[in-house]
């Protein structure tokens, strides 16, 4: 008797079925619409409400970026230069008769001045080639 006590009173036929009913429109064939629906409606705003992300160069041809980065480093190239310059003289006035330190400073001097001068000349050299090429 005292087991009859613990369990609940057994369901009817028509409850159980309602119940499975509403388990399986759920759980079986309307939870996958709904949530394609909402994933549609989603996407849809998305769409809708699109981030257009402008370019943030200033330039629009890869040809316009290179030569934009090529006078940078132009520019950085002139002022290593310079800073080199400098420093070449520096070392010859501080080699108080050293012959081998007013050689070493004299060459510094003497490639920093070349590097300088490829660098300027670059422009002219590219433009050059196009034209024996034929590339306007």
């Amino acid at each position: 008797m005292k087991q009859n006590q613990n369990k609940k009173p057994a369901a009817s036929p028509a409850s159980r079925r309602a119940r499975l009913n509403a388990q399986s429109a759920f759980g079986g064939k309307l939870l996958p619409i709904i949530t394609i629906c909402i994933m549609a409606l989603i996407a849809g705003s998305l769409v809708v409400n699109a981030v257009v992300i402008e370019n943030p160069l200033k330039y629009d041809d890869i040809g316009k970026i290179i030569s934009a980065i090529g006078g940078l480093l132009k520019v950085l190239a002139i002022g290593i230069g310079t800073i080199m310059i400098i420093i070449a003289g520096i070392q010859y006035m501080t080699s108080a008769g050293n012959e081998e330190r007013a050689a070493k400073a004299k060459k510094t001097i003497l490639y920093t001045l070349i590097g300088v001068a490829i660098v300027v000349a670059v422009d002219f050299i590219i433009g050059l080639i196009g034209e024996i090429v034929g590339k306007k």
